[in-house]
């Protein structure tokens, strides 16, 4: 990395709480949706650049992090985009959790978590649902 995403990167190491959180701002307690963003913009970094040791140490600890709380759909998509635990944490879960959490709020869905949900059961082969007997 230049030394200008190294810098980039411990600034954004600092600002990373030790339970490996992010807060909205310095000195705040972390919180699961600045996480969970900050994470997906480091997934997309490392699909772009590769691996960094860096990085991935931050994203180490964000994933346990988001592992101490409720699983949703949003974790379940960051580690199925990075590849790191996404099964683990679905064997965790139990693939029925998930089948029925997808299948019991997908109408309440936005247009974001749709797309989410699509690459999300994608990764997991179910890619041709059968269409429903008229």
């Amino acid at each position: 990395m230049s030394e200008y995403e190294k810098d980039l990167t411990e600034r954004l190491r600092e600002l990373q709480q030790a339970d490996g959180s992010w807060a909205w701002f310095k000195g705040m307690s972390g919180n699961r949706w600045i996480t969970e963003t900050v994470m997906e913009l480091l997934v997309r970094l490392n699909a772009m650049i590769g691996h960094q040791r860096a990085i991935d140490e931050m994203m180490e600890k964000g994933f346990h992090y988001l592992a101490q709380g409720k699983t949703d759909l949003e974790e379940l998509y960051l580690r199925a985009l990075d590849g790191r635990g996404a099964k683990e944490t679905l064997t965790k879960h139990s693939k029925k959790t998930y089948t029925e959490f997808k299948e019991k709020n997908v109408s309440t869905y936005d247009i974001y978590s749709l797309a989410q949900s699509a690459i999300l059961l994608y990764h997991y082969g179910e890619q041709k649902k059968k269409p429903a007997s008229s």
